[in-house]
């Protein structure tokens, strides 16, 4: 054992007789097969985990045997094994900070107060580092739910399980087939000022059924809910509840499903919905069944569900990796093993599994970087309406997650006792990590590109189209291949030009028959006979013209690209339908449209073009500029670029027919080098490379345009 056995402080405590409260509760648990203790205190509602030796100390403490006794039973029961002197010092010390213990020792009435003072301390300071989530309890249920508990505690069972999943799967199937219809202008529909005040009003019905349901499911398990209230998130009140309790609980999947219970409510309630939506007429009962579904669906995947953010899913995930606080001992684990790696100190790890660790640390660097991105994003949309609260709530938020981390790392360097051998080290070290990542966000540079897609496209010259009305009965040339200007490329067949050739033609015979014989006889009537030649012959030369353009040919040298050259044969055209392209072999083009934020960049630092071909993704092609479009439009070159068609440009809800973005965009052609003839309308994604710069530049001129395209500051 790396500490020693005993403590010089022990013969202070050595002969306290201390015991559990008599509000305290013991559960027994079992994570990953390892048998835990938990103490419930049900006053505080809070809940600590014991492991079997902590609790064989816990549980001799009965009010008669002293300290001294139940250290020595301890060191004769695990041997080598035997937690130190200091270990049990510790252990009564946690305990008594959660005052879970009494003893015959006349309690200190000062050390009560500050006890008191530190906790609600720490209360407020938790309030203020959630800015977007502030609490406000204002009544107790339990009474409440204890006279509802006949009626709700048969649904948490076998019966309640295949309603639910009856229900729930019904309005899974209905929502799919229906899924056009419902998410129609569903931004436009939700949002419009006169549907604002309804959608409140069923997010609140929906969101205190949400938290009832989480009160019932701890209920009908023998827990207590003593805590109700609302909950200021984002500066919108919601309800909330206190469903500590249900940590207690031996069963995991009883915790987990008190943790998913009010989504299991939501989704019911949206089922029902679903049904009702289907049946009724248009009106204000079918516009609240609408809000019903969608807000229960949003909100469950976006929040509820998200373990990353502390609501439902965080507990579930918790449960389900039985990892009992997950977030705190994410941060414990990481605390210690840099004190370990980086420090040099003797800190023990936490007892965790290879897999338990892996989890611990991707789940800390993931929660904070979705907790901040969630945070500013809020505020950001806040902004947009509401300014200044807006840049408030970004300012908290940031102070919050960025700033008190900061300071409270530098007050541990100055003054943490831990420190007091190791605290020059774990200054310069922490000096020098600091200094690694201010230098690779200000001084290394690291490449700037911008994305964008486009779709090939073709000169107008260098279409294919059909010079008749008639069917295509036959591909001259292979699509595909090189052709020269003039060659046949596909013959249109029109019924009705080769009878009127023939029937022209014999006119002329016969009137130049006629001619030669009245040409003697009668020179007025031969005169009458000739101006009738001329006109036949003038109508067999426009109908042979006719007949000639039913073979239709290249209009340059090049390679003939049909996009659908399986469908040409017997497929009936009209005149002047394009059929295929002529692309010259060293050209391919495209166009392509960039965002406004990124057309300074591609204007003035592009310095390489890259491009890859959707039907070839792996192959990347060199390009080139070719001209830009000078003015910003709002109007798509195709729809494949619109998100209806597969790409990420947003259409205007109210002009999505004219193709009309819901920004504006420019519009650049570049050439493809190296790429093969491509037809038009096929899917480019293009890369605008525009040499380095470091992180910080970057991330300052994405905050600028952000404040340009949000707030026009």
């Amino acid at each position: 054992m790396a500490q020693q056995l005993l403590s010089p402080a022990w013969y202070r405590v050595a002969n306290l007789r201390p015991r559990l409260r008599l509000h305290v509760r013991v559960r027994r648990h079992e994570y990953r097969g390892q048998r835990w203790h938990v103490i419930e205190d049900r006053i505080s509602r809070r809940t600590h985990r014991l492991d079997p030796m902590a609790y064989f100390v816990v549980g001799l403490m009965n009010g008669e045997r002293s300290l001294q006794a139940i250290w020595d039973a301890a060191a004769q029961r695990f041997g080598d094994e035997a937690p130190t002197q200091d270990e049990v010092i510790r252990l009564l010390g946690q305990l008594h900070i959660a005052d879970v213990l009494q003893s015959e020792v006349t309690p200190d009435v000062n050390e009560l107060l500050r006890r008191s003072q530190r906790i609600r301390g720490r209360t407020r300071l938790a309030k203020a580092l959630s800015p977007l989530a502030i609490r406000f309890p204002l009544f107790d249920p339990d009474a409440l739910l204890e006279r509802w508990l006949p009626l709700f505690r048969p649904l948490f069972g076998p019966l309640g399980a295949l309603l639910w999943l009856c229900v729930a799967g019904w309005g899974g199937i209905m929502v799919f087939q229906h899924w056009g219809e419902l998410t129609q202008d569903v931004t436009d529909r939700i949002l419009a000022p006169e549907n604002l005040l309804l959608a409140t009003l069923v997010f609140a019905v929906l969101k205190a059924l949400h938290e009832f349901g989480h009160a019932c499911a701890v209920k009908a398990w023998g827990g207590e809910v003593h805590e109700m209230g609302i909950m200021l998130l984002v500066l919108f009140p919601i309800p909330y509840v206190d469903a500590s309790a249900a940590s207690a609980f031996p069963e995991r999947h009883r915790r987990m499903v008190v943790g998913a219970a009010g989504m299991l409510v939501e989704t019911f309630l949206a089922s029902i919905a679903m049904f009702f939506w289907l049946n009724v007429e248009p009106g204000l009962t079918r516009a609240a069944l609408f809000n019903a579904i969608w807000i229960s669906g949003v909100s469950t995947l976006l929040f509820n569900a998200n373990p990353l953010l502390r609501f439902d899913g965080y507990y579930i995930l918790s449960d389900w990796l039985e990892i009992p606080n997950l977030y705190q001992r994410a941060g414990q684990f990481v605390g210690a093993l840099a004190e370990r790696r980086l420090f040099r100190m003797d800190t023990p790890l936490p007892e965790t599994t290879p897999r338990e660790r892996g989890w611990l640390i991707f789940y800390l660097i993931g929660s904070f970087c979705y907790r901040l991105f969630i945070s500013l994003s809020i505020a950001l949309f806040i902004a947009a309406q509401y300014f200044l609260v807006g840049v408030v709530l970004a300012f908290w938020a940031v102070v919050a997650a960025l700033v008190l981390p900061i300071l409270r790392l530098i007050a541990y360097l100055a003054w943490h006792p831990r420190l007091r051998r190791h605290r020059t080290r774990a200054a310069l070290t922490t000096a020098v990590v600091a200094a690694t990542i201010l230098g690779v966000v200000f001084l290394v540079p690291v490449p700037v590109w911008t994305n964008a897609q486009g779709v090939t496209w073709m000169p107008e010259q260098s279409a294919v189209r059909a010079g008749a009305d008639g069917h295509l009965v036959r591909v001259i040339a292979r699509p595909g291949t090189p052709v020269r200007r003039g060659d046949a490329l596909v013959e249109i067949a029109d019924p009705v030009i080769p009878p009127q050739v023939q029937m022209l033609e014999a006119q002329k015979t016969e009137l130049e028959a006629r001619y030669q014989a009245e040409r003697q006889d009668n020179q007025t009537q031969a005169q009458q006979t000739l101006d009738q030649i001329e006109s036949v012959a003038a109508s067999l030369a426009r109908m042979r013209e006719r007949a000639a353009e039913l073979v239709v040919r290249s209009p340059e040298d090049g390679v003939f690209i049909v996009p659908t050259a399986q469908d040409l044969p017997d497929r009936f055209v009209r005149h002047g339908e394009p059929i295929g392209y002529v692309i010259a072999e060293a050209r391919s083009t495209a166009r392509v449209l960039v965002p406004q934020d990124s057309i300074d960049l591609v204007r003035s630092r592009t310095q390489q073009v890259r491009a890859k071909l959707a039907e070839n993704l792996q192959d990347v092609v060199a390009a080139r500029v070719l001209r830009e479009v000078p003015a910003a439009s709002d109007r798509l070159p195709n729809p494949a670029l619109s998100q209806a068609g597969g790409g990420v440009v947003a259409l205007d809800p109210q002009a999505a027919r004219d193709m009309k973005a819901l920004r504006t965009h420019f519009e650049f052609e570049i050439e493809l080098l190296a790429a093969p003839p491509a037809g038009r309308g096929g899917r480019v994604y293009v890369r605008f490379e525009h040499g380095t710069e470091p992180i910080a530049q970057q991330l300052y001129r994405s905050v600028r345009q952000l404040f340009l395209r949000r707030f026009t500051v």
